[in-house]
């Protein structure tokens, strides 16, 4: 006896798939965009310091939500 159930992933896998790849390209596009607009207008320090300050940002807020977290936990 033979249990051989090749459906494979299926096309909603493949539907999902596809459309985070598409979202990713023109994620990708805009990002591009706005580096080289930054670049253009204030040169690579510019560009360079506006990228800075935006990792800082998305560090701090990270970093925010897990110390809420953390604490929320309690000793352990």
């Amino acid at each position: 006896m033979s249990n051989d159930n090749d459906e494979g992933l299926g096309g909603k896998f493949w539907l999902g798939f596809i459309a985070v790849a598409i979202g990713c390209f023109f994620g990708g596009i805009l990002v591009f965009i706005f580096i080289g607009n930054a670049w253009a207008r204030w040169g690579f320090l510019g560009m360079f310091l506006l990228l800075a300050a935006i990792s800082l940002a998305i560090g701090w807020v990270v970093d925010r939500r897990r110390e809420k977290r953390y604490a929320s936990l309690g000793d352990a």
